[in-house]
Parts: structure tokens; C-alpha cells; sequence
């Protein structure tokens, strides 16, 4: 057989082994849904069929297998694909469209979180949704109790404005009765020409002062107007320190009027001393302490409990550089004043448990030193000494005084007080509850520290014999 009818041969049996493969494949592929691949297949058969030297000769003079390895094998007959592989290809086609697509997207997305998370400055916001509760607990609920409390007192608080010779001025008041009587403080109204109240509904009207206590620094004025809502005062005896307060108050100016502020009470029963221009002790008040914030024109307010009942009246707080010191008059003392005041326009008939008058021994005294000489003068009918001049010891000497101690010399004593009787002129004090008198006014600070009534100890050397006696103190007329 020559070289082209063993060619022909080779070629019909290669024809007849790819159909039989095609058929077989279909067959597969409609039972099992996926593509085989049969090119390893119709290259095993075409071995058998071919010894050594014909299929040497068939890759010299034909073009039977192109392989390509990669994801699939491309069998090509005679330099066209057969139906079966084009099939695959578009398959291949729109997988790799889509997974393309999906990659595509996927890549967006990143870029679109890199994108904001650059424009955010470098950081992702995490928060949580705000949401609105209609929940209210029980904690919110007492407050709103409380503050319902305050806003019910704030009806019986009044605005009281003042004109003197050269001011105006802005207090507060508190409505005591239905009728029109109002209380406030003393150093509020004192020197007024004219009193304008005005109240919560906005009305405003003149008012005339009554009467007041300088004393317990309280005063009460009148307007003619029927139908007020008076406040409810509360006994201070059960107050307590921390116990929660509140004030109300015209601060500054009638802008701010009836402003609200808060706090505690951090002192019961404190004893604040008053003293006048010269250093000397007035008075003593028993107030309670607040640390709520004050200002002028919160004198004569309510310091209110969380009930809205009136415990003190707002009259003063420590002032430059100190914050949350404030006092107020207890209400015990303060309705027992405003009381007398409404029938008798004073309170004189009233033994005030507010203010204490200034405790004296009942003597005139003057500090003399140990080893000088001092000399009696008389001025505006009064006698008293001083340290002799040298002039005055030269020309003065049958009324110089040589002073053997150091103390307070008893110049004169006051008739009706504790000192009359037990002590005499031109004693020397030189103890006091067991001090050595150093000065005058510390002689008169041991005293302050003590109340009307108390018995002090006396030390006094008279005619070079030391003495002792107690004596009673007595109130500064």
C-alpha cells in the first residue's frame, strides 16, 4: 500500500474516532450536565491504531493535534473546532464575564469605604441613633414633684425695687398674708423714699413700710391689693445639714427676677457677728448656711424646701473672694418677728431668738502698761487717762497715775449691768476666764464669744491685792 492510501486511511479512521467520541460526550453531557474533555481520549485511541513509523509519517504530512494546556484541551481537526468545544468557549466567556463583574463590584466597594474613610479625616464614626424616651423614672419623678413645689412658691414671691436720695435699689420680697402684707429685710427698704412691688402676674404696685427690726434686720410692708396667694412657711427645728433647698430671688437687677438656684444647707444655727465701722461687736444673728448661689437683690427671698415651704429669709453672704458662704434668718424666728411687727409696727416686745445684742460687763476701761505713768482728764464731763507727756509729768504731778500692771483700768462703771457694785474705779483687770488681758480689744473678743446672761470670771489687782469675782453680762443698750 503506498504512502496517500495509508494517509486516506489513517484520516477516515481519525474522522470515524472523533464522531464516535462527540456522540459518546453528548450523551455524557446531557446525563451528567457538564463538559468532558476528550481529546486524551480520541489521542489513546488513535495509538492503538497507529504503530511507530505511520505515525511518524502522519505528523510529517498532516496536521492532526494542536494541544494547548491550559484550563481545557483545544482539539482541532483539520484546522476547525468542532461544535461540542465552541460551546464550551462561549461558556467559559460569560463565566469569566461574570466573575469579572463581581470582582468589579466587590473592588467599588472598598474603594468607596477608602474613599470615605479618607474624607472623614482618618476616622470612622461610631455612634449610636439618639432617641427620644417617654419613660420617665422614679428619680425624675420626685424632681418634677419638687420643682412643681417651687414653681407654686414662686406665686407668693414679690419684686421690690426702691428709690433713695441718691439710688435705686432691688430686693425681694416674700407675700405673708392675703390682704398685702409683705416681708423683706431691713437693710432692703432702709432709707427708701418710695417701695414698688411687683408680683408674679405682672402687676406691680406701691407699697408703705410698716415697721421693721434693725436688730434681726426684717421688715414688713403694706400694698392695697386683696387676693394674694401667701407662702407656707415650714418650722426650721427638723432642718438638717446636706438637706436640699432651693432660692428664689431677684439677683442683680428686675431682669433676672424670680431666678432659681440650688443647693444645700451646710450649716445649722451658725452665729455670725456684726460689727460697725469701728470694730466694734453690734450684734450676733443665728442664720442658716447655704452653699446656693446669691446675689444682690436675693435679700428678702425664700430659701425653700423641696415642698416649696419657706425655712429662712435670704439676708447675706460673706463677700470679695468667697463663694458659697450665704446665710438666712430661720423661719421660726422671722414669723415670730413679722408677727408683732403687722400688730405693734416693732418688735420690741419680742425676746428674738435671730439677734443677740452685744454682751458687755458694764465698765468704761482704758489698757494701761506696767512701769508708765498716765494722767486723769476730764473731756465732755467724762473722765478718763492716757500716757502722761513729759511736759505732763513735770507740771502735773499730784494727778499722774504710776501703773505697777499691766491690764484694763476701770475708769468708770455703768449703773443697772453686772459690773456695778463689784467693781469700782481705778481697778486693774488683768484676767478674763483665765486670760491675762493683753489689750482692750482682746478684753472685748473674749466677751463677743459669749452671750446676755453668761457669768465671766473676773481677775483685778485693787490697792496691789489681787481680787476675783464673776459678774453677769448684760445686753448693750
Amino acid at each position: 500500500m503506498d504512502d496517500n492510501s495509508l494517509n486516506n486511511e489513517m484520516e477516515n479512521e481519525i474522522e470515524k474516532a472523533d464522531d464516535s467520541v462527540v456522540d459518546t460526550e453528548k450523551k455524557e453531557n446531557e446525563e451528567l450536565g457538564e463538559t468532558v474533555d476528550t481529546s486524551k481520549k480520541t489521542d489513546e485511541k488513535t495509538d492503538e491504531k497507529t504503530d511507530g513509523d505511520t505515525d511518524n509519517k502522519a505528523k510529517e504530512n498532516s496536521t492532526p493535534y494542536s494541544l494547548n494546556l491550559g484550563s481545557e484541551f483545544n482539539v482541532s481537526n483539520n484546522g476547525k473546532k468542532s461544535d461540542n468545544y465552541g460551546k464550551q468557549d462561549k461558556k467559559k466567556t460569560v463565566l469569566i464575564i461574570a466573575v469579572t463583574a463581581v470582582y468589579a463590584l466587590a473592588m467599588g466597594v472598598v474603594i468607596g469605604i477608602l474613599l470615605s474613610f479618607l474624607y472623614s479625616g482618618g476616622k470612622t464614626a461610631n455612634y449610636n441613633p439618639v432617641g427620644v424616651s417617654t419613660e420617665v423614672s422614679d428619680e425624675a419623678k420626685e424632681d418634677a414633684a419638687a420643682l412643681s413645689g417651687i414653681a407654686k412658691a414662686k406665686e407668693s414671691v414679690v419684686v421690690i425695687t426702691t428709690t433713695t436720695i441718691d439710688a435705686k435699689g432691688t430686693a425681694t420680697g416674700i407675700v405673708l398674708t392675703d390682704d398685702g402684707y409683705i416681708l423683706t429685710n431691713h437693710h432692703a427698704i432702709d432709707g427708701a423714699l418710695s417701695i414698688t412691688v411687683t408680683f408674679a402676674d405682672g402687676i406691680s404696685t406701691s407699697a408703705t413700710l410698716r415697721g421693721s427690726s434693725e436688730a434681726d434686720d426684717l421688715a414688713v410692708i403694706k400694698v392695697e391689693r386683696e387676693g394674694l396667694i401667701p407662702a407656707e412657711f415650714a418650722s426650721t427645728s427638723t432642718c438638717y445639714v446636706g438637706q436640699e433647698i432651693y432660692v428664689i430671688g431677684t439677683p442683680v437687677s428686675t431682669d433676672y427676677r424670680w431666678t432659681t438656684t440650688q443647693g444645700i444647707i451646710s450649716y445649722v444655727d451658725r452665729e455670725i457677728k456684726i460689727y460697725n465701722d469701728s470694730g466694734t461687736l453690734q450684734k450676733k444673728l443665728k442664720l442658716l448656711q447655704t452653699d446656693a448661689m446669691l446675689n444682690p437683690g436675693n435679700s428678702g427671698g425664700p430659701m425653700l424646701n423641696t415642698d416649696g415651704q419657706v425655712l429662712g429669709i435670704i439676708n447675706m453672704k460673706l463677700a470679695g473672694d468667697v463663694e458659697g458662704i450665704g446665710f438666712a434668718i430661720p423661719s421660726d424666728g422671722a414669723i415670730e418677728i413679722a408677727n408683732a411687727i403687722m400688730k405693734d409696727g416693732n418688735a420690741d416686745s419680742v425676746n428674738s431668738s435671730i439677734s443677740s445684742k452685744r454682751p458687755i460687763l458694764g465698765i468704761v476701761g482704758v489698757y494701761i502698761q506696767e512701769g508708765l505713768y498716765y494722767v486723769n482728764v476730764e473731756q465732755n464731763g467724762q473722765s478718763y487717762i492716757r500716757v502722761a507727756s513729759a511736759e505732763e509729768k513735770r507740771t502735773m504731778k499730784d494727778k499722774l497715775i504710776y501703773s505697777e500692771y499691766s491690764g484694763l483700768y476701770v475708769n468708770s462703771v455703768t449703773q443697772n449691768t453686772g459690773a456695778y457694785g463689784k467693781l469700782q474705779r481705778g481697778d486693774v483687770i488683768v484676767e478674763v476666764e483665765g486670760e491675762e488681758v493683753t489689750s482692750r480689744s482682746q478684753f472685748s473678743s473674749v466677751l463677743d464669744d459669749m452671750s446676755v446672761g453668761d457669768t465671766v470670771e473676773i481677775k483685778f489687782r485693787r490697792d496691789g491685792a489681787l481680787c476675783s469675782v464673776d459678774i453677769e453680762l448684760t445686753a448693750e443698750e
